[in-house]
């Protein structure tokens, strides 16, 4: 009996790995109104200085998408996406950091509400700044189509 029970929970182990590499690594869930969103970080604090942004570089984004920010928050910020280049597809995208703390990060821009933006994160879940998210342009729009293609 206690084999079986052992064979039970590996084998519900295993199926809720397989389950969520099907479903890549970036945290995303379903609201009460039914929208899928997706969760980003801030990066932590570091000292240097900003790359200039490349396509090569950009390229190597685990989610990047053109949307606007709806709703500023002293917690968070929420994007409603009207394009995805990479990544998980899903309705919205909210950054999980107060927007003080993303004022403070080397190249973050200052996000507001009804504003447009390109937006680009890491593996790790976290918002890549120094110029790779920042206001609509453009030229970061052709950047963002170099690095993904159109």
């Amino acid at each position: 009996m206690l084999v079986a029970s052992a064979v039970v929970l590996v084998a519900a182990a295993f199926g809720l790995v397989i389950m969520l590499s099907e479903h890549g690594d970036r945290p995303s869930a379903s609201s009460p109104d039914g929208l899928s969103s997706t969760t980003l970080h801030a990066p932590g604090q570091t000292s240097g200085r900003c790359m200039v942004p490349s396509a090569e570089t950009l390229q190597n984004a685990a989610l990047a998408f053109d949307g606007t920010v709806l709703e500023v928050s002293p917690d968070h910020l929420t994007f409603t996406v009207s394009r995805w280049y990479t990544g998980r597809e899903s309705d919205r995208v909210e950054v999980a950091d107060s927007p003080p703390r993303l004022r403070q990060l080397l190249g973050a821009p200052t996000f507001s509400a009804g504003d447009r933006y390109l937006v680009a994160g890491n593996a790790d879940h976290q918002l890549m700044v120094c110029g790779f998210t920042a206001a609509y342009s453009s030229d970061l729009a052709d950047l963002y189509s170099s690095a993904f293609g159109s």
